[in-house]
């Protein structure tokens, strides 16, 4: 598939990598993915006919669609792009994306102000053939308190929250109305190691997507009493995996009983299938959050998620861009809300989690842990 968008020296800045974020898409579900960038190729050959110090050769001019020498090269180099994805795909490459990208490192060594007016005469030229693409949503973050299952490792079930998961529930609805209006913006204030969570909707309401078990749905409750500011989706695709015929058991339960299964979850976590009728893989659960990925994508606001542990580690691995063998090792521990800011590349993430010393939600670190 091709790409080939642009839009204004505003939107330029401010748009997602649209091909970084398919393949990370494509890659989350399964297919093996990758982007042939025709940008990188061209400045390539750019190397030969330029020198380092004075900046590139292919500036503003060179994108301008009149130009018919400089559009026979750009059609050179997209052909021999298109040819190198296409032996890809022979090779056994399930998804091939030919990247024209409009924008990369073309003025390094040059004057500022002599490259942002290349730039924007270059933005210019791409408007006469290219279809303007509108903005994207900033940022959004995700999980459920402590359950009385929890409490004695029990898989599955609808429990209600313990004595501390209802803790956390007060003190995760504290951190989020304790958001502050800084310059126009929502914004929480600085944590520890001088992170700031930043929220991007002004005054629209934050929406709140919760499974329909009771976990979920308790953790969330106080944010039903506001539906002027919380705007509340109960959604059944973000319930946790189903564990089938082992529902209601433990894992030492499970082992005991049934050994085979549980060494054959122990070697293939990812594609293992609980047995019975309902029962679910890693797999499974990412086909099913496909629906839930695409509204949070084309969302203009940011969210609170409150789910469970493997549907947070799927989740997670779909913004952050973990390998899809890895998502089973993500480390997701009960109280603990992760920040995501999604950015072209992937996403910037920042972990929060609850001191029940304090009976607030304090900042921990930035990315993800493996257990």
């Amino acid at each position: 598939m091709q790409n080939e968008l642009s839009g204004s020296d505003s939107s330029v800045k401010k748009r997602r990598d649209i091909c970084k974020k398919l393949a990370r898409y494509l890659s989350w579900c399964g297919f093996n993915t990758k982007v042939f960038n025709v940008g990188n190729r061209r400045r390539v050959v750019d190397n030969v006919t330029k020198s380092s110090e004075t900046g590139t050769s292919h500036d503003a001019k060179f994108f301008d669609h009149s130009n018919a020498e400089a559009a026979s090269l750009r059609e050179k180099v997209a052909a021999e792009t298109l040819n190198e994805s296409i032996e890809w795909l022979k090779q056994g490459g399930k998804v091939a994306i030919h990247d024209m990208k409009l924008q990369g490192p073309d003025y390094i060594n040059m004057d500022p102000e002599e490259a942002l007016k290349d730039f924007r005469n270059r933005i210019s030229n791409y408007e006469k053939v290219y279809q303007t693409i509108s903005d994207e949503e900033e940022s959004r973050n995700l999980r459920h308190g402590e359950s009385l299952y929890n409490m004695v490792g029990r898989l599955g079930g609808d429990s209600s929250l313990s004595a501390n998961g209802k803790k956390y529930a007060e003190a995760l609805y504290e951190f989020i109305e304790n958001r502050e209006m800084i310059d126009g913006e929502k914004e929480f204030d600085r944590k520890q190691n001088d992170s700031t969570w930043s929220l991007n909707s002004k005054v629209e309401a934050l929406r709140v997507f919760t499974s329909t078990l009771k976990r979920t749905l308790e953790t969330a409750e106080k944010f039903e009493e506001d539906p002027e500011k919380y705007e509340i989706s109960h959604i059944k695709f973000l319930n946790e995996i189903y564990a089938g015929a082992f529902e209601d058991m433990t894992y030492e339960e499970i082992k005991l009983k049934h050994p085979d299964e549980y060494l054959a979850r122990q070697e293939q976590k990812l594609q293992y299938r609980y047995p019975g009728a309902g029962g679910e893989s890693y797999l499974d659960v990412i086909e099913r959050l496909r629906p839930v990925i695409i509204e949070l994508e084309r969302m203009r606001v940011d969210a609170l998620v409150v789910t469970h542990q493997v549907v947070m580690r799927t989740l997670l691995a779909y913004f952050t861009g973990i390998p899809l063998c890895d998502v089973p090792k993500v480390k997701v521990p009960l109280h603990t809300l992760y920040c995501l800011q999604p950015k072209p590349y992937g996403a910037d993430l920042h972990r929060y989690a609850y001191d029940p010393k304090t009976g607030k939600i304090e900042y921990q670190g930035e990315g993800y842990e493996f257990v």
